[in-house]
């Protein structure tokens, strides 16, 4: 049984806070991305601004972590 809002937005559409976004980056401390949107660091990391809440689309950080994804 799916949420409404799974039924509304594909799954690549939903957007998560930036707490849930660091998570499934790896990344320790939330603040890492704060950072990175302030000294525009990886700006291939597309971000929303909601009036002061930051979300990302969760297919953005799925492209993200692929793009810097080394084959070897």
């Amino acid at each position: 049984m799916s949420t409404l809002l799974e039924r509304v937005l594909p799954d690549d559409e939903l957007l998560v806070p930036d707490k849930v976004a660091a998570s499934i980056l790896g990344l320790d401390n939330p603040k890492t991305l704060a950072n990175w949107r302030s000294q525009r660091r990886n700006t291939d990391l597309e971000f929303i601004r909601i009036g002061r809440n930051v979300r990302y689309r969760l297919g953005t950080l799925r492209a993200f972590l692929k793009s810097k994804t080394i084959k070897g």
